[in-house]
Parts: structure tokens; sequence; C-alpha cells
């Protein structure tokens, strides 16, 4: 799957008036999707995050805990990030 195809499936799930994508983080073989909360104009805390493996385009949940998830975030390379 293309990273714009993937970007196009996320936002059906994450980008609405309530949410938008906030950060996207590049596992290798999947990418991550991270929703922020919008309130009142403004982006702020993280919200819903969508996974999408490239290979199969499978989606699912994002979730922490557990852990594991955490430490998967911290590893992988953002490429892209909502300017404050």
């Amino acid at each position: 799957m293309e990273y714009n195809d993937a970007l196009a499936k996320a936002k059906t799930f994450i980008d609405n008036e309530f949410q938008t994508i906030k950060k996207v983080v590049d596992l290798e073989d999947s990418w991550v999707f991270v929703g922020g909360s919008r309130i009142a104009g403004e982006i702020l805390m993280d919200s819903t995050k969508i996974r999408i493996y490239k290979e199969s385009g499978k989606i699912e949940f994002f979730h922490i805990p557990p852990m594991e998830n955490l430490h998967l975030l911290k590893k992988g390379k953002i490429i892209y990030k909502m300017e404050a």
C-alpha cells in the first residue's frame, strides 16, 4: 500500500470536526496515524491512533498500553508532525 492511500484511509477514522491527524510514525512494516482532539479550533491531546500495515493494507486501532506499543512508537520514525 502506498503512503497516500494509507493516509486517505486513516482520515476516514481520524479527520473530522472533533479530531485531525497530529502525527504519523513509520514503524517499517506499518504507519501509525495519531489523531489530536480538536477543541474550539485548537488541537490538544492525542486521541485515536490507527495502524495501517504497508503490505496488506490491514487497519487496526493502536492502543497504549500495552507498553510494547509505546516502545514501538518511540523507536519509529516521525514522518509528519503538526506544527504547534
